[in-house]
């Protein structure tokens, strides 16, 4: 039998889980700001938006003091941004990847 004390990761209902508290923070968080993100992507714990400048540093704030376990690191991409294994492109209006 595996000793799981000292890996939460190896868990067979930590990816569950992890969702769950995730898209429960996304729900409770995003209803907080006084304005929607243009986009919005999540995969399990890695978010992709689009959101003024004005409201980074709320928006950091409110995702960060949901629980003092979770903290968000904030990457700030200009016109591209890398996301997963996709870096997205912002061109004009529109967003594009590669």
């Amino acid at each position: 039998m595996k000793n799981f004390t000292n890996k939460p990761m190896e868990l067979p209902l930590f990816p569950i889980a992890a969702d769950i508290v995730v898209c429960y923070l996304e729900m409770s968080s995003l209803t907080l700001l006084f304005v929607s993100p243009s986009f919005y992507f999540r995969y399990v714990d890695d978010i992709a938006l689009i959101i003024n400048q004005n409201y980074i540093e709320e928006l950091s704030n409110i995702f960060n003091n949901y629980h003092l376990r979770i903290k968000f690191m904030i990457e700030m991409g200009g016109d591209t941004l890398n996301f997963l294994d996709i870096t997205i492109v912002k061109e004009d209006t529109n967003i594009t990847h590669n």
